[in-house]
């Protein structure tokens, strides 16, 4: 019999789409650990926090704000994804949780995260980004990013 450990989402829905493909051939002895809300970040949700910085800045960049427009400096910057993750992640990140890296964040800090920058950039500049999907993610990786 086989046994099969989940430690996470990750696992889990990479255990479902090998299903999915090859059924596993029975009985199987399936183990599925309970996820916190502190669980350590994935890599998955790790390529999608960056690449979300990447669309939440072409986005500002589509609306015509630079960094001064939306973060009240004095000088025109045009917005990158570094400039996002600095300016305004880790902003929000430092005043939340008190952490620098976003090494250190867990699942669900990252949602939490996101869903106070995605409901101001809702409120004071009507720009909706959604963060990045693991298909969004797949696409990105097969055919590079097309701006």
């Amino acid at each position: 019999m086989t046994k099969i450990v989940i430690n996470n989402a990750e696992e889990f829905s990479a255990y479902y789409d090998s299903c999915c493909a090859n059924p596993p051939k029975f009985p199987i002895s399936l183990e599925v650990k309970e996820l916190t809300e502190k669980s350590a970040r994935t890599i998955t949700q790790n390529n999608a926090l960056h690449k979300y910085f990447d669309m939440l800045a072409d986005n500002l960049r589509i609306a015509g704000l630079d960094v001064m427009q939306t973060l009240r400096h004095d000088i025109e910057i045009p917005w990158t994804a570094e400039l996002v993750k600095a300016l305004i992640w880790a902003v929000i990140q430092r005043a939340k949780l008190d952490t620098e890296s976003t090494t250190k964040l867990s699942t669900g800090d990252v949602g939490m995260i996101y869903d106070i920058i995605h409901r101001h950039m809702i409120d004071k500049h009507s720009i909706s980004v959604m963060f990045p999907d693991r298909e969004q993610l797949r696409l990105t990786q097969m055919y590079g990013d097309k701006k």
